[in-house]
C-alpha cells in the first residue's frame, strides 16, 4: 500500500522548473536598453534643461546663471492664469470623452468582435500609419464651414447648444473650443483602447466564463 502511495504521488508531482541562466535574465534588459537611452536622450534631458533654465537670471550681455528664481512661475501663472485654465478644461474634457468612446469600445473588441476582431484593431491602429501634423490638418476640412459634418451639425440643432455653452460662434467650428477638443479626442483615442482591450481579452475574459472553466484542477491528496 505504501508503495502504491509513493508510485502515485512522485506520478503526480510536478517538475521543478529550472532557474533560467544569468544571461537569458540580462536578455529583457538588453531588449529595452535602446528605449531607455532614447527616452533618456530625446525626453528627461531636454526636460532637465528646460527645468534648469527656468530658474536663471541674467541678462544677453552678462550671460545667464542657475539662481534657483522660482518667482518665475508665480509670475507667470499671475500673467497666463485664463490659459493654463483652458489648457486644463480641454484635457478634462477630451479626456472624459476619450474614456466615453474607448472604454465601450475596447469591451466590444475584447468580448462582442468575435471573428471582426483583428480588423477592428487594425482600424484603431490604422491612423498611427499617418503624420500626426497630417492627421489634425485633416480636421480643417472635416471641420469646414460648408463640410458635411457642420451641414448636418446645424441641421441637427446642435452647434445651437454648443453657441450657448460658448463652445462654437455661429454656424463656424473650425478655430473654437470645440474643434479642439475633437482634434485632441481623435489624436488620444487609440490610447484609451488599446491599453484597455488586452488585460480583458487575456485574464478578465476567462473568468466570465462558467465558473468551472476558471477554477484550477485540484491535486490529489499526497501521502503523509
Amino acid at each position: 500500500m505504501t508503495a502504491t502511495l509513493t508510485k502515485d504521488t512522485a506520478l503526480t508531482e510536478e517538475p521543478v522548473p529550472r532557474k533560467p541562466s544569468t544571461r537569458k535574465r540580462l536578455v529583457p534588459y538588453w531588449l529595452l536598453l535602446p528605449g531607455i537611452i532614447w527616452l533618456l536622450v530625446f525626453f528627461a534631458l531636454p526636460m532637465v534643461y528646460q527645468a534648469s533654465t527656468s530658474v536663471q537670471t541674467g541678462s544677453l550681455e552678462k550671460g545667464f546663471e542657475v539662481t534657483w528664481h522660482f518667482q518665475t512661475y508665480w509670475d507667470a501663472f499671475q500673467e497666463y492664469w485664463p490659459q493654463f485654465v483652458r489648457s486644463l478644461l480641454y484635457a478634462g474634457t477630451a479626456t472624459l470623452l476619450c474614456l466615453l468612446l474607448g472604454y465601450p469600445l475596447a469591451y466590444l473588441i475584447a468580448f462582442k468582435a468575435g471573428r471582426w476582431r483583428n480588423l477592428l484593431l487594425v482600424l484603431v491602429i490604422a491612423p498611427f500609419f499617418t503624420s500626426f501634423l497630417i492627421r489634425t490638418l485633416a480636421w480643417k476640412t472635416i471641420l469646414a464651414d460648408d463640410s458635411v459634418v457642420v451641414q448636418a451639425l446645424n441641421a441637427l440643432h446642435f452647434l445651437d447648444v454648443t453657441n450657448w455653452l460658448g463652445w462654437t460662434e455661429g454656424n463656424r467650428v473650425l478655430a473654437t473650443p470645440m474643434a479642439v477638443v475633437c482634434g485632441l479626442t481623435y489624436n488620444f483615442l487609440p490610447f484609451m483602447i488599446l491599453p484597455s482591450t488586452p488585460p480583458w481579452s487575456g485574464s478578465t475574459a476567462g473568468c466570465t466564463r462558467p465558473r468551472r472553466t476558471c477554477t484550477p484542477p485540484r491535486r490529489p491528496p499526497s501521502a503523509r
